[in-house]
């Protein structure tokens, strides 16, 4: 059986783009911030526990 992980997720607001960092990752993963930069962040945290955004 598999069960889902909880985790969090922090991510910088900038102009251009979006810096995520997952709890526990040792990467940082960016994303355009645009409609399809942002579409796709949805879709890479759907699940997350809980969701810090710095603006």
């Amino acid at each position: 059986m598999h069960v889902a992980q909880a985790f969090m997720v922090g991510i910088d607001v900038s102009k251009t783009h979006l810096d995520v960092a997952v709890e526990g990752k040792r990467t940082v993963v960016r994303f355009d911030n645009d409609v399809p930069g942002r579409a796709a962040l949805a879709t890479a945290v759907a699940g997350a526990e809980l969701v810090v955004v710095e603006a």
